[in-house]
């Protein structure tokens, strides 16, 4: 398929610890990448993926879908609108009834690169990166589940932003049934917002204080994810969930991760300013 003259970008969805081969033998053979999230399992990875697209010339996309979630795109923009004010905590979760068959790479801690926060949170830490910056101080904690994997099977964990609000993240494997949800409440000194499950999503804003659904179509436009990956490779444009947005994602899973492992608050290295043109 690498040596189609004809296939010009691929998408690549495999276990994570095939995803720095396959992507640089993609970069290599001059097609651009839409890579699975996470981008890999360590930084080193992820550096010489995002390093591979740039001697390549290629566009390289990383697949945090949640970013095109047209509710969550309708946070982002209520946010730097200001809509809620001084932002103050946030509450973001991940719960699932995920217990993998014997024999499946998702159990190897080695294979996945760690647990739950890896598998799943990565999502949800994404989009708290996307809507309030990087991430100063991280205190988790962690919980095993032998029976389910090696890795963590639970994650909780306080986050402390740069602009001074705070954040509690839940990722949870090990529960007993078979669902699968995600909650969001955000606060603000002007208003809330919330998400959960399934549901279309309400704000409460100042002045009124109603509890009002999401505009009906709060999309505005929205992309969806491959819309976005096409548009980005045929125009050059930087992708929203660029290799170096999924490397910053990355890391921050890895400082949560760290956290929990040494039972202490982990200070977060800062993040340099991501170049906002040209391919990633």
């Amino acid at each position: 398929m690498l040596a189609d003259a004809e296939v010009e970008a691929v998408v690549i969805l495999l276990p994570h610890h095939l995803h720095e081969q396959v992507a640089n033998e993609a970069f290599a053979a001059g097609k651009h990448v839409l890579l699975e999230k996470p981008i890999a399992r360590t930084l080193a990875e992820a550096d010489r993926i995002i390093q591979a697209a740039r001697t390549a010339s290629r566009t390289l996309m990383i697949g945090h879908n949640q970013r095109f979630d047209h509710r969550h795109a309708h946070v982002a923009r209520q946010l730097g609108a200001g809509a809620l004010g001084r932002l103050l905590t946030a509450r973001i979760d991940h719960q699932q009834h995920f217990n993998p068959p014997a024999g499946s790479w998702w159990r190897s801690l080695d294979q996945v690169g760690g647990g739950c926060v890896i598998g799943s949170g990565i999502h949800r830490l994404d989009l708290l990166r996307w809507w309030f910056g990087e991430v100063e101080e991280v205190s988790a904690q962690l919980q095993w589940d032998a029976t389910r994997l090696e890795g963590e099977v639970a994650c909780s964990a306080e986050l402390r932003f740069g602009s001074g609000m705070q954040a509690g993240f839940l990722c949870h494997w090990g529960i007993h049934r078979p669902t699968h949800c995600e909650s969001l409440f955000i606060t603000g000194v002007d208003g809330t917002i919330t998400i959960a499950g399934d549901e279309p999503g309400r704000q409460s804003l100042a002045p009124h204080h109603g509890h009002l659904p999401f505009p009906d179509d709060p999309s505005h436009g929205q992309e969806s994810l491959w819309r976005h990956f096409h548009r980005c490779v045929t125009t050059g444009a930087v992708p929203l969930t660029s290799g170096e947005e999924g490397r910053a994602s990355l890391a921050l899973v890895l400082d949560v991760v760290r956290s929990g492992t040494l039972r202490a608050p982990v200070r977060c290295e800062p993040r340099q300013a991501l170049q906002r043109s040209g391919r990633s």
